[in-house]
């Protein structure tokens, strides 16, 4: 026990008292130099920040109706951090000899904080899985109506092409028939002109042989 209460005093976590017997029951957990130690509430929230970004734990504790501990289960995370280097026997013993010395705290009172945090952190996650299946069931029934929207207008708009392609094609045949009609009506228009010029040269010519013959006949 010497041994390890000296370890954890040069390591600046716990000082002893001055006497030939050195015992858990001397170590003073009012010695953590820290500056986190020295404040309970600096270092409540502040475990695992890297993995805590983006969510405020204070908040979240808050909401379930969680109060800051004196000596809150984050505290005793960064102490078993700090005390990292050593085995895991030893290091449960260091912290039981402070707890021991210390009334201010127990380990009963830090685990039941780390309880009463899993179940607010654990009804936080419940209800966080349950907004994001509702949102994605927004968002899906949303993109379905899209879908269903979507569907629609090309149908309507695939319909009306189809419509409008029919009166084309009908208008095409219409107007093909009436350009037949003019061409067949210009047709025989000009077979009637050309007979009938035809009949015209024929009774010039005639009556141009006729005034010939009779201009050229001597007169009485």
């Amino acid at each position: 026990m010497k041994g390890l209460l000296k370890f954890l005093e040069r390591a600046g976590l716990v000082t002893t008292e001055p006497s030939s017997d050195v015992s858990a029951s001397a170590v003073s957990t009012t010695a953590y130099h820290s500056a986190d130690f020295a404040n309970p509430s600096a270092v409540a929230y502040e475990v695992a920040d890297s993995d805590a970004q983006g969510l405020d734990l204070q908040q979240v504790y808050a909401q379930y109706g969680l109060t800051s501990a004196a000596f809150p289960a984050e505290r005793l995370l960064r102490l078993i951090d700090g005390l990292s280097t050593m085995d895991e026997a030893n290091r449960q013993i260091a912290i039981g000899a402070m707890d021991v010395a210390d009334d201010s705290w127990s380990i009963g009172d830090v685990l039941a904080d780390a309880s009463k945090k899993i179940d607010a952190l654990t009804l936080h996650r419940t209800n966080l899985e349950e907004m994001h299946q509702e949102f994605e069931r927004e968002v899906q029934t949303n993109l379905n109506a899209l879908s269903s929207h979507q569907d629609k207008v090309v149908s309507d708009i695939q319909q009306q092409i189809a419509e409008l392609q029919n009166l084309i094609e009908r208008e095409l045949q219409r107007t093909q028939k009436e350009r037949e009609g003019h061409e067949a009506r210009l047709s025989i228009a000009r077979q009637t002109m050309t007979s009938d010029v035809a009949k015209i040269n024929r009774f010039i010519a005639q009556f141009q042989r006729l005034t010939i013959q009779f201009n050229s006949r001597p007169n009485p």
